[in-house]
């Protein structure tokens, strides 16, 4: 994937530096398969409230709110950025026919505002946060492109001529003053700028031109550290024009219609072969069925004999082999209200001696009865939770033959 910086001209990223480029020779550079994720930076930008109840409302109060600042001439997008506020980024349609038409659309990636990706470089770096507001400088053939961030939110970005030093920094000045000025709402005043740059030339102009201490300003380390670092990015914004969603949505739509079709005619011609298929074969399926429900019948009524037989050979065996206390005899012991959720019987003293280990439960939930613990050899009980219920459990020892 490339990326471009779409401004009167195009910037290529390539090789890890952006070259500048006619938009009309745009084609002899990207090849037919190439995607290009494109940057625009003419773009406007405003923060506007709106109840977050439906998106419907969102998009018509938005909508209504952007258009009454600049114009309907824009399609926007808009993110959320606090509760019931929100930034919106508007691109003026012509800009978009203009992209489109020299990119070609198959082989737009993204089309998003240049503070955007701008802003997601530099959390990457870890470069802006929600307590600083930073000016990000970039030095780009002969312009100088200026952007605040604050958090999540960005500014419409000021392009200046790169001119000699004294002159910058009045500009710098004279925009860092407007910025506050126009966004006295939402960002802290009488603060320190962070300025960011991947400029060191301009970094030295800062700080030889006092408008800012060293320590307040920041050089990334690769020269307009090429934007590489965004490629494949999912960004909240993508531009496009409204013909083109309305093409994109008639196509889903359409595709979507030959799917079901396709679906419809599946199911149809397999319910007719279905229904050929059962009337051919009715009456051997309904032999075969009354054959398979007699053989069930047969061998569940076999199973029950087994089962019961091998039931009334375990009792017996159990019966054989003393446990000290049978389990019938500890349930009389116990009181009505308890309810037995596990038991278990373990060998002691080489089958002379028992341990039994009963968890208990209540049936109803009610409080739990005293039990007889003196019916019992070496009692030991204490409280437990069985699932999410309280229970009691329950060990005591018997003798064989007791």
């Amino acid at each position: 994937m490339t990326r471009l910086i779409f401004n009167s001209h195009m910037f290529v990223s390539a090789g890890g530096q952006f070259c500048r480029v006619d938009k009309e020779k745009l084609g002899d550079i990207l090849p037919e398969s190439a995607r290009a994720l494109i940057s625009v930076v003419e773009i406007e930008v405003c923060q506007l409230p709106a109840p977050e109840d439906s998106p419907e409302r969102i998009d018509h109060m938005l909508s209504e709110g952007f258009a009454q600042q600049f114009s309907d001439e824009y399609v926007i997008q808009y993110e959320r950025i606090a509760a019931n506020l929100f930034q919106v980024v508007g691109v003026k349609k012509e800009i978009l026919r203009d992209i489109y038409a020299n990119v070609g659309f198959s082989r737009v990636a993204a089309v998003v505002p240049y503070g955007l990706t701008v802003r997601s470089l530099l959390k990457r770096r870890e470069a802006i946060n929600d307590q600083e507001i930073v000016l990000y400088l970039d030095s780009l053939g002969d312009e100088i492109y200026l952007t605040f961030f604050w958090g999540n939110i960005f500014t419409k970005t000021r392009r200046l001529p790169d001119q000699d030093p004294c002159s910058l920094s009045v500009e710098i000045t004279r925009t860092a003053k407007s910025y506050f000025a126009w966004h006295k709402n939402f960002a802290p005043q009488n603060q320190p700028l962070r300025y960011v740059t991947a400029s060191r030339e301009l970094a030295e102009i800062l700080i030889r031109e006092h408008l800012a201490a060293r320590e307040n300003v920041v050089v990334l380390s690769a020269e307009n550290y090429a934007a590489d670092e965004v490629l494949g990015t999912q960004f909240s914004m993508h531009f496009c024009l409204p013909e083109q969603v309305l093409k994109m949505q008639q196509e889903k739509a359409w595709r979507g219609r030959l799917i079901a079709g396709f679906w419809s005619a599946g199911i149809l011609l397999a319910a007719i072969t279905a229904n050929l298929l059962f009337r051919l074969g009715l009456s051997a399926t309904a032999n075969r069925l009354a054959a398979a429900e007699k053989n069930r019948d047969r061998r569940v009524t076999v199973l029950r004999e087994v089962t019961a037989a091998k039931y009334r050979g375990a009792i017996q065996a159990a019966n054989r082999c003393s446990y000290g206390i049978t389990y019938l005899k500890i349930c009389e012991i116990l009181p009505p209200s308890y309810a037995v959720s596990a038991l278990r019987w373990e060998k002691q003293s080489q089958g002379l001696l028992w341990e039994v280990d009963l968890k208990l439960r209540t049936e109803g939930g009610e409080s739990f009865d005293d039990i007889p613990l003196d019916a019992f050899a070496e009692t030991q009980i204490e409280n437990i939770f069985i699932g999410d219920r309280p229970g009691k459990r329950l060990r005591f020892m018997a003798r064989s033959g007791a």
